[in-house]
C-alpha cells in the first residue's frame, strides 16, 4: 500500500453527508470530494483542532451564523492499496480546495508536504 498526508493550509468547513459539521476529513468525505471510488482508502491518523468562524453578510447587513471549522494546521494521514487513481485527484484537490466556501479562502490543502519528511535525531 501507499500513504499520503493532507494538511490544511487554511481553516476548512467540512460537512459529512453534505450537512453534518465535522473536523475530521475521513475516508468517506475524501472519496466524495475527489470522486475516487477506492474501497481500500483508510484514515490512519487525524490531528485536527476545532474552531468557530463567523462573518458578515454585507449586502444584508446581518451577521453570519458561526460555523464549526477544522483549523489551519490540521493533518490527516491516509493509506490506500493503490496510489495511481489518487494522483490526479489529489492534484485537483490542491488546486481547488475542500469543503464549503472555498472561494472565500476556506479549505486550502497541501498534499504530502515535505515538512513530514523532516526527521529529528
Amino acid at each position: 500500500g501507499a500513504y499520503f498526508a493532507i494538511d490544511l493550509r487554511s481553516d476548512a468547513i467540512l460537512r459529512r453527508g453534505g450537512w453534518e459539521p465535522t473536523t475530521v476529513l475521513d475516508a468517506d468525505l475524501l472519496r466524495a470530494a475527489t470522486g475516487v471510488a477506492d474501497p481500500s482508502l483508510v484514515l490512519v491518523r487525524a490531528y485536527a483542532e476545532p474552531g468557530w468562524r463567523g462573518g458578515w453578510y454585507s449586502a444584508w447587513g446581518l451577521p453570519r451564523p458561526p460555523e464549526l471549522v477544522a483549523r489551519r494546521g490540521s493533518c490527516y494521514l491516509f493509506r490506500t492499496a493503490r496510489l495511481d487513481p489518487w494522483l490526479e485527484a489529489l492534484e485537483r484537490l490542491e488546486r481547488h480546495g475542500i469543503g464549503a466556501r472555498v472561494v472565500e479562502g476556506y479549505g486550502e490543502v497541501r498534499v504530502c508536504d515535505p515538512f513530514h519528511l523532516v526527521l529529528r535525531e
